[in-house]
C-alpha cells in the first residue's frame, strides 16, 4: 500500500503518518496520558503487533506535542484488536472484503475536536483507494452522530465493553466506497455533478 499519495492532503489537513520510532514513542506517550484519564481498564497502549502492522495518524499542537491520534490496524492471522467482539458480527464479511479496525483513537482536547472529519477524510480515503470495510468501536452517547453524519451500520449495539468509562460501547461497520453525498461534503470532498 502506497501511503505517499495521501500525505499531501493529510498534511494540509494538520495529519500526517508515523514513519518514525521517535514519533511512535511520543504517541505511545500520548496514549497512556489520555487512556489513563478516559478509559482506564486499558493499560496496554502500544506498540503491538497491530501498531506495526497498521497506519498511525496524528497530528500536533502549536507547541509540537503530539495532540491527537488513530491507527487502522489490519485483518490478519491474529485478526484484529476488538477480535472477540467483532467475530460474530464479522465472520461472513472476511471472505470477500478486506477487514480494518479503526482504534486508539484519541482527540484529547476540545480544540481539537474539528478534527474529527479530517480523520475521516483520512479514513475514507485510504478506504476507498484500498476498498476496506472498516469496524470500530463507540461509545453509546455517540451512535447517532456516526449512523447520521458517518453513514455507518450498527452491527451491535451495548456489547458489554466499556474500558473502564461510564457508558457502553457499540460495534460499527462502515464502507467508505458506499459513503453518502453529506458525509462528503462533510469531509470536504463534494463531488462534480
Amino acid at each position: 500500500m502506497n501511503l505517499s499519495t495521501f500525505d499531501p492532503e493529510l498534511k494540509k489537513r494538520g495529519l500526517e503518518i508515523v514513519r518514525d520510532l521517535i514519533t511512535m514513542a511520543d504517541i505511545i506517550d500520548f496514549r497512556s496520558c489520555s487512556y489513563s484519564e478516559h478509559y482506564p481498564e486499558v493499560s496496554h497502549h502500544g506498540p503491538d503487533l497491530f501498531d506495526l502492522n497498521g497506519i498511525i495518524l496524528f497530528s500536533r499542537d502549536q507547541a509540537g506535542n503530539i495532540s491527537t491520534t488513530a491507527r487502522i490496524a489490519f485483518d490478519g492471522r491474529s485478526g484484529l484488536p476488538s477480535e472477540s467482539l467483532l467475530q460474530p458480527v464479522t465472520s461472513h464479511l472476511r471472505t470477500k472484503e478486506t477487514l480494518c479496525e479503526i482504534g486508539k483513537f484519541v482527540i484529547d482536547d476540545e480544540k481539537e475536536s474539528p478534527r474529527l472529519h479530517d480523520y475521516f477524510l483520512a479514513f475514507y480515503l485510504i478506504g476507498v483507494s484500498n476498498r476496506l470495510v472498516y469496524t470500530f468501536l463507540v461509545p453509546e452517547k455517540h451512535c447517532q452522530f456516526y449512523v447520521k453524519h458517518v453513514g455507518a451500520t450498527l452491527a451491535q449495539r451495548n456489547t458489554g465493553q466499556t474500558f473502564g468509562s461510564p457508558g457502553n460501547f457499540s460495534l460499527f461497520l462502515w464502507k467508505p466506497s458506499e459513503s453518502t453525498q453529506r458525509f462528503k461534503k462533510w469531509i470536504g470532498i463534494e463531488e462534480q455533478a
